[in-house]
């Protein structure tokens, strides 16, 4: 499943690369709330990167996110299209969607750890501000529900990642 993450967001910044957009590249940051089954996890801080394609009404792009919880940690990789719509000369609104796959490691006390991947989708929107020509400050919220399932023995019982609801900020700058 890891594999067919990677190529899904090799093969999107390939093929955007020819057509007449303006290509950016971010840095993601968000809190993150978990909808996890027999775990009790409070929300975390998570990291990320995003890159894709700009054009004057929509984009497209990919990201990858990195979470670690007290017993879990979730690894997200999703292919997003937003719709954008200009308030002000310098804010924009957008609103999307997303699909994508989900890692669930999960750690015990022993050090034996256990992975699962599962798919995933959901919708977000939030506000873009350009700071200048290149550089962008948007911050936004996400929903993701996801069929990540684990038999593990690990955990002595089933885990399931259900959803993730995340705020998140993104630096960027746009060629």
């Amino acid at each position: 499943m890891r594999l067919i993450g990677v190529l899904l967001l090799t093969g999107l910044l390939a093929s955007t690369s020819a057509w007449a957009g303006k290509p950016w590249v971010g840095f993601r940051v968000a809190q993150v709330e978990p909808d996890f089954t027999w775990l009790d996890e409070s929300s975390t801080t998570g990291v990320g990167m995003v890159m894709g394609m700009w054009y004057p009404h929509w984009r497209i792009y990919g990201d990858l996110n990195l979470q670690s919880f007290d017993q879990a940690d979730t690894r997200t990789i999703h292919v997003n299209q937003d719709f954008l719509w200009s308030l002000t000369e310098r804010t924009q609104l957008f609103a999307g969607w997303h699909l994508g796959l989900a890692d669930l490691e999960l750690a015990s006390a022993h050090g034996v750890r256990y992975y699962d991947s599962g798919p995933g989708g959901g919708v977000q929107a939030g506000l873009i501000y350009s700071v200048s020509n290149r550089w962008l400050i948007e911050v936004g919220a996400r929903y993701s529900r996801y069929d990540v399932s684990s038999d593990s023995a690990v955990a002595g019982q089933p885990i399931d990642l259900e959803a993730l609801t995340e705020v998140f900020l993104v630096l960027s700058y746009a060629h």
